[in-house]
């Protein structure tokens, strides 16, 4: 049976965004044509919960991480290191 050996692995930490980011991001989504066309209760209403959905996934971020982690699979087992310093 092949062996798995883990020949890469790293974490990574999904950061915050700033809140500037944020505003600037829900702004460039309001210029979109098919916002453009709402009416300004209906464009409010869009960006209010755009903004809402947009700090609450930026408030989770501080809680994510993610790994890459590459395994090749190896048929036999190696010898143990014999001149390790």
């Amino acid at each position: 049976m092949p062996l798995l050996e883990k020949y890469y692995f790293e974490t990574f930490q999904l950061k915050q965004q700033e809140e500037l980011t944020i505003q600037n991001y829900v702004q460039y989504f309001l210029e979109k044509q098919n916002i453009k066309k709402l009416n300004d209760e209906e464009k409010k209403a869009v960006k209010d919960k755009w903004q809402k959905i947009l700090t609450v996934f930026n408030e989770n971020h501080k809680y994510l991480n993610y790994f890459i982690a590459i395994f090749r699979k190896r048929l036999f087992k190696e010898e143990p290191e014999l001149f390790v310093p």
